[in-house]
């Protein structure tokens, strides 16, 4: 059996092994930061839409009208709002119909929105797919 005299060139398999660890690593970490950022980004402008919209329900009316969904909400306008106020920040690049639903003095906002990783590695998804949820609801102002 014959043994190599030189070993020189021995490291380059290993080096080349760990750097390209340590790339998808770093990778890695900025896509999570990202998206965590973009998530928690997302999340407070649904919530305040949903703090928004909830505003619109008339808390005396509902009392007088009962526990009805005759509140004389105008359904139209609050879809219009939803339309302008999702035009404005990240929500407006998820380009996803915000569904929303309104039981009694609650306003449910749902949102699904997908978004592209600033940096993909090769072999994965480049985008992730939010499920959002944001509920207000209007309590009685004391005075």
């Amino acid at each position: 059996m014959k043994y190599l005299k030189s070993k020189s060139g021995s490291i380059l398999p290993m080096a080349s092994g760990l750097i390209t660890i340590l790339l998808i690593g770093v990778l890695g970490t900025i896509n999570i930061t990202y998206l965590v950022g973009k998530r928690f980004q997302l999340q407070s402008e649904l919530d305040f839409l949903a703090l928004q919209l909830v505003q619109q329900i008339d808390y005396s009316n509902y009392f007088e009208i009962g526990f009805s969904d005759d509140l004389g909400l105008d359904l139209d306008a609050i879809d219009q709002q939803i339309a302008i106020l999702s035009q404005s920040g990240d929500i407006a690049r998820c380009e996803n119909d915000i569904r929303m639903i309104v039981i009694g003095l609650q306003v449910d906002l749902q949102l699904e929105c997908e978004t592209e990783l600033p940096a993909p590695i090769p072999g994965l998804p480049a985008t992730v797919v939010f499920d959002l949820a944001s509920s207000a609801r209007l309590a009685q102002s004391s005075g």
